[in-house]
């Protein structure tokens, strides 16, 4: 038998173009992978249903697609006839949960946080946006998440609250997965710092603005859902580990892409990062190959198609 390649892809800036469309040939590249009995998976920071929103024109591709959300706190296997299965959660401790929205209160800054929601019944997932007050932070995602509500069937489900912790713990079938905080820019480094003196059982990942930031439970990456993802394909199809393919843009693609058998960064990746990922072996694409000019397309054609 042929190996087999697992393609990890994150979406913003790799999959998707600055206006947040997936290019025809990102999709023709990725027909190509899957028509070919290979695997792909997004790898995102994004929400389950707005990993697949860029996909929505294309269903039977995202169909196939399993799902690593909120930077890996979560794995959805593809479609298994009409529905979905979780392989992974790793939620936040309702505790530790707590603790964070206490220190973001006392501290002022700026956060929105994230639940998931599996219906073991009818194997539906819905996700929770929630914040407590109405900041710039809290109604740019409300916004952007409204955006996908008719594509998840109303299952997102978006509210302020005046208390997130109750809300988390009163619903039995919801995990705690993420929050995204954003501290005022003169204050940044000193809030972190201070979260950190906690010595909280979370990861803590820089996203590419500088003052914002993805809180996960402790030992969440990019990297720790693809290990999960590898083992579940070769168990489920009974084939010997596939060829890992990582391909990102982002600090928080890093871990990703350094775990992979070719870890691929996009020619869009800030110079710096370029630099720092050019020690490991990583692919850089020449800078004209971004996510707005067919740079997802080379990566695949010239890395993997080539060779199949």
């Amino acid at each position: 038998m042929k190996e087999k390649y697992l393609v990890s892809i994150d979406v913003d800036k790799t999959l998707v173009n600055d206006q947040g469309n997936i290019r025809e040939s990102s999709v023709y590249a990725i027909d190509c992978l899957l028509s070919k009995g290979n695997f792909v998976a997004i790898n995102s920071g994004r929400s389950f249903y707005r990993s697949l929103y860029p996909l929505r024109d294309h269903p039977f591709i995202a169909d196939q697609f399993y799902v690593s959300g909120f930077n890996g706190a979560f794995l959805v296997s593809s479609k298994i006839g009409n529905k979905r299965e979780i392989i992974s959660v790793e939620e936040m401790q309702e505790s530790v949960f707590s603790e964070l929205t206490d220190f973001f209160r006392s501290h002022c800054i700026d956060y929105v946080a994230f639940a998931l929601g599996y219906d073991l019944e009818e194997k539906i997932i819905r996700e929770f946006i929630l914040a407590d007050e109405k900041s710039n932070l809290s109604t740019y995602f409300f916004e952007v998440y409204g955006e996908a509500q008719e594509y998840s069937e109303r299952n997102i489900i978006i509210h302020y609250v005046s208390d997130i912790t109750e809300q988390i713990c009163d619903k039995n079938s919801l995990k705690p997965m993420k929050f995204i905080v954003s501290p005022r820019l003169d204050e940044c480094e000193k809030a972190i710092s201070k979260l950190q003196e906690r010595a909280l059982p979370v990861s803590i990942t820089q996203t590419e603005k500088k003052w914002t930031f993805e809180i996960m439970a402790q030992g969440v990456t990019k990297r720790s859902s693809l290990e999960k993802l590898i083992l579940h394909i070769s168990k489920i199809y009974k084939i010997d580990k596939p060829y890992l393919v990582a391909i990102g843009d982002s600090p928080n693609d890093m871990e990703m892409l350094k775990y992979a058998d070719t870890g691929i960064l996009m020619g869009n990746a800030s110079l710096s990062l370029k630099q720092e990922l050019d020690q490991y072996g990583i692919v850089i694409l020449p800078d004209h190959y971004t996510n707005n000019n067919d740079g997802l397309y080379q990566a695949i054609n010239d890395h993997i198609l080539s060779k199949l």
